[in-house]
């Protein structure tokens, strides 16, 4: 296996400050009920965030693509300066109140603030550190 790395040296900057973007995945699994995989409220998410204007300084992204892993969907993925963090068996409309909610509060505060303990078991790493 190799063990090279990817190295990021940026080339380009924005003239935005964008605090984080979050990524909601609506693939092929997340939130398809046909599978019977919770409702994923893109619509909703959408205008929580035009009705709370926390664009540009936190993007949301609605993945029509897959995000993966399906067998824990539904899936979140959230980019920071302070890194990624992935949540998973995201099944509840209160779960994505409570992501609005902190994603407002840290618009507000124009500061990064920690995610809020009920996602804590809703965390997971993505990759194999092995």
């Amino acid at each position: 296996m190799r063990t090279d790395r990817i190295e990021s040296s940026p080339k380009l900057a924005s003239k935005r400050r964008v605090l984080m973007h979050i990524l909601v995945c609506k693939g092929c699994c997340c939130g398809v009920t046909e599978k019977r995989k919770p409702a994923v409220p893109a619509e909703w998410l959408i205008q929580e965030w035009r009705n709370r204007r926390l664009a540009p300084s936190i993007t949301l992204t609605i993945s029509e693509g897959c995000l993966g892993p399906c067998d824990l969907a539904n899936v979140i993925c959230i980019t920071s300066p302070d890194g990624v963090v992935w949540l998973g068996q995201i099944e509840l409309h209160l779960h994505y109140e409570r992501l609005v909610d902190w994603a407002e509060a840290v618009a507000q505060t124009d500061a990064l603030l920690p995610l809020p303990s009920a996602f804590d078991s809703h965390r997971f790493d993505r990759f194999r550190s092995s």
